[in-house]
């Protein structure tokens, strides 16, 4: 896996371009065709280098896991503030096409709006609660905790969680999360 580092990305065009210059052109229509590749096409060195066939290359030269065999990592750093306003477009529009693709990107996006059937659109009307995700995150802490497995990042977000829930959001969907801490919101601890 070979990282690229893309600094100061502050809007959904800068992410979709440095993830573009990571991939080969693909004809429109094809397979993984989105966001299209602008790399330039002499890969004869870069193969060598890679110890590859250039059909090998091809194959393992384009961002994961937008391409399952793919062995580059489009790394985009946020760095000031219109960035952190345009996180959830870029995260929708870009990183969920690339290297950052979930099930909660596909069908759970906290940020109203972006995601037609997201429980964020449906004032975080529950698909999997709050109170259920704490409960089940707190097993798995739990059981690291037992194996002495550091899950510091785990813990966290099961405090977060638990804070969501004493402030009335236990029984919305856990995306509901995002609505707590957003910084506009009355009730977030920030």
């Amino acid at each position: 896996m070979y990282g690229i580092i893309f600094p100061h990305v502050s809007t959904v065009d800068e992410a979709r371009n440095a993830v573009s210059a990571c991939r080969y052109p693909r004809l429109p229509g094809a397979p993984l065709y989105d966001p299209p590749g602008i790399r330039g096409d002499a890969p004869t060195r870069a193969a060598r280098y890679w110890g590859l066939s250039q059909p090998d290359y091809y194959a393992r030269a384009d961002v994961w896991p937008l391409a399952p065999k793919g062995e580059i990592l489009a790394i985009i750093q946020c760095e000031d503030v219109k960035a952190i306003e345009n996180l959830p477009k870029i995260l929708t529009q870009v990183i969920s096409k690339s290297s950052g693709n979930t099930w909660a990107m596909e069908h759970g996006h906290p940020v109203p709006g972006l995601v037609p059937t997201a429980p964020s659109n449906r004032d975080y009307a529950p698909g999997f609660m709050t109170d259920l995700m704490c409960k089940d995150l707190g097993l798995a802490v739990s059981a690291a905790r037992q194996l002495r497995v550091p899950v510091f990042v785990a813990s966290a977000a099961q405090e977060l969680l638990r804070l969501a829930s004493s402030h009335g959001l236990g029984r919305k969907d856990f995306s509901a999360v995002y609505a707590f801490l957003k910084p506009s919101s009355r009730e977030a601890p920030v």
